[in-house]
């Protein structure tokens, strides 16, 4: 019994102290939902907001391109705004097809999802060690931002 106790106090000691997993990059809202390109256009002017479009790369690390609306769409606007970004190639080492570049790069994730049936969607941008977040509402088939963005550092 208390073998029993002990292992899983230890088990429980351990999961604390290992790191979270990393979300993955994922749209579960439909590409027919609003549009998508103005979520994905004012995150792209948050996270601008936050890094210096000139000198910032992004590493775009789980797929190497996005198929949904919001993820073609973020990816096509942080290029517009002048923000590098490192997609990782299937097959190929992250490491080995990084460019030479003396600039960290910053891991960049995102969640487009919907919060229960109430028509509240939420976007969840992961760069780097910061999380921001904002909510929105399908108002008249657009999306409307329901409040300011939040941030995790």
């Amino acid at each position: 019994m208390r073998l029993a106790i002990l292992t899983l106090t230890l088990a429980a000691i351990a999961g604390c102290a290992t790191k979270a997993p990393v979300a993955p990059t994922v749209n579960f809202v439909s590409s027919a939902v609003g549009d998508q390109a103005k979520v994905a256009g004012d995150a792209t002017a948050e996270l601008a907001s936050l890094y210096a479009p000139a000198k910032t790369t992004f590493a775009w690390p789980l797929t190497p391109q996005p198929s949904d609306a919001f993820g073609t769409a973020l990816l096509a606007n942080l290029r517009l705004k002048g923000f590098a970004v490192h997609e990782a190639v299937q097959g190929v080492d992250a490491a080995a097809s990084a460019p030479a570049s003396t600039a960290p790069e910053v891991p960049l994730r995102y969640t487009f999802d919907q919060l229960g049936d109430g028509g509240v969607y939420r976007v969840v941008l992961a760069a780097g060690q910061q999380t921001i977040v904002r909510a929105y509402a399908l108002r008249d088939g657009a999306f409307a931002p329901i409040g300011a963005w939040s941030r995790k550092e």
